[in-house]
């Protein structure tokens, strides 16, 4: 009996710990949990970039809205783990994310420092370590190192910081405040940051003296030892490792070589590009079509198969939205025939279909109310636009064909057209393209239906807008501008489409 009555009791522990588990994992399908609390949002809606197969896939968006407390919980399946980027308007911050994991973050919005963070539960110790380190973008065109010439002394730089982060990492774990496969994929992750950052120093150096010999006459030697240390750059990581993916700088690193360092720098991608032509009538290509096929033959005589299949997946997701071309859609379908269960295809198909809607477009005639602003090609500065403009308000959206989050504001559109008419402000759409992108530029009006005035700016009011609106002369789209009916700039970075609260705020207080 007395047996009986501890198995008993035995089971009652084991079936209420199992409740509790349950209760704190949320649904049976998590393997991991994020509690998520926002102080005083101004918008309450959560955007997350999540992995797919573990992979840094940024096509994988969610949207989640915080409850009336301000909070909601993000649930990941395992191949959801990895690297997360969590955003709203005025917070950013990446988190590394392990299976078992359960995370409480707080978050104090400050669009100074974009957000203030605080970490509860597994890793916390690694979250704000991770979160603490500074990152350059890469490919910037305000690279760290463009004005150092020694291949040497970038690489000593570019090495101790390295070791420095990995040093911290370490301590870390040896102090038992994170855990060994999280000390792992942070470790990957410098390690590929700077591997990255050696390539993207030299690449960048490249890609300067072709500018200066290709727009300015100027045959400006890319160095030897340059040359060395680039291709020495691949040699600090592996390119073909299967949990490489999951870092979100081994793209960056694998797109500079295969694409950059083999195809540009030593010339393959001319050399692919040929061997296409004579195999399969050429002719019949454009020049873009025929560079898409050529980086994708790339991909697959430098990788192994699953590295080739999440290169390919991102080259073609990353030139949707960017280049309509009907050959990224033949891309894609050979794609489709060589992984017919790529976790991918939901996302390539998705951005398939917008080329195809985008092409399909191209015969449309232009709605009414998408207006042309005549003599716009004779506006040469901003004071000379901004007396263009007066007697009306107005919300000025800055962007251009290249740029992707430009056209993610876009689906905002309705709402942003309610509010403008409901202060009686009107809207411009300022283009910054250049005039070869001027079939680009009206496609996409009519494409996504962009209701308004329209200017593509000439170039001396591009560069104006840039000295400025810019910083150092380099103006970031898009951008929002706020003008009143005497034709002053009333705010210069307004807020986004997408951030409608603090939009109608700002609005709101606009006489007109």
């Amino acid at each position: 009996m007395k047996r009986v009555l501890v198995f008993i009791l035995f089971l009652a522990v084991l079936i209420t710990s199992f409740i509790l588990v349950r209760k704190s994992r949320g649904s049976k399908h998590a393997a991991a949990l994020i509690h998520l609390h926002v102080e005083n949002p101004g918008n309450k809606e959560i955007t997350v970039l999540i992995p797919v197969n573990r992979t840094n896939y940024l096509a994988n968006k969610k949207i989640y809205h915080l409850n009336t407390s301000n909070e909601c919980a993000i649930e990941l399946s395992p191949a959801e783990c990895g690297l997360l980027i969590i955003r709203s308007d005025n917070f950013y911050t990446r988190l590394l994310v392990a299976s078992g994991d359960e995370i409480t973050l707080n978050i104090k919005p400050d669009q100074a420092t974009l957000g203030q963070f605080e970490f509860k539960g597994d890793n916390a110790a690694g979250h704000s370590f991770f979160r603490s380190l500074k990152r350059n973008e890469l490919g910037d065109v305000q690279n760290p190192y463009r004005n150092d010439t020694s291949a040497a002394a970038i690489e000593q730089k570019i090495e101790t910081l390295k070791e420095k982060e990995i040093r911290e990492l370490n301590a870390l774990l040896a102090g038992n405040k994170i855990t060994a496969a999280y000390a792992t994929f942070a470790a990957m992750d410098i390690n590929y940051y700077y591997a990255a950052s050696l390539a993207d120093a030299f690449q960048s150096k490249f890609l300067d003296a072709r500018w200066a010999k290709l727009h300015k006459g100027k045959d400006t030697a890319f160095k030897k030892e340059y040359a060395g240390t680039w291709k020495r750059a691949f040699e600090k990581m592996p390119l073909n490792m299967d949990k490489a993916p999951g870092s979100r700088y081994f793209a960056y690193y694998a797109d500079s070589y295969f694409r950059l360092y083999k195809g540009e720098f030593l010339n393959e991608r001319a050399a692919v590009a040929n061997q296409i032509k004579t195999a399969q009538n050429g002719d019949k290509f454009t020049a873009g079509d025929l560079e898409h096929l050529a980086n994708y033959k790339l991909i697959d005589s430098l990788f192994n198969t699953t590295t080739a299949e999440y290169l390919k997946a991102l080259y073609l997701q990353s030139n949707f939205g960017q280049r309509y071309d009907q050959g990224l859609v033949d891309i894609f379908h050979k794609f489709e025939r060589e992984y017919p269960h790529s976790a991918y295809m939901p996302f390539l198909k998705e951005g398939t279909d917008l080329i195809v809607a985008y092409l399909q477009s191209k015969e449309q005639n232009f709605s009414p109310d998408q207006l042309f602003w005549p003599g716009a090609e004779n506006i040469t500065s901003v004071s000379q636009l901004l007396t263009a403009l007066k007697g009306n308000a107005y919300y000025v959206d800055i962007w251009s064909t290249y740029c992707v989050p430009c056209k993610e504001e876009f689906r905002y559109n309705a709402s942003l057209q309610r509010l403008l008419k409901n202060r009686n402000v009107r809207l411009l759409y300022l283009s910054i393209d250049d005039e070869r992108r001027d079939d680009d530029w009206k496609n996409l009006i009519k494409y996504f239906k962009l209701s308004g005035l329209h200017v593509r700016a000439a170039d001396e009011l591009r560069k104006d807008l840039s000295r400025t609106l810019g910083k150092d002369n380099i103006m970031s789209i898009p951008r929002y501008l706020i003008i009143d009916k005497n034709g002053t700039i009333i705010n210069n970075d307004a807020a986004r489409p997408s951030d409608s609260v603090h939009l109608s705020r700002q609005i709101s207080g606009l006489v007109i």
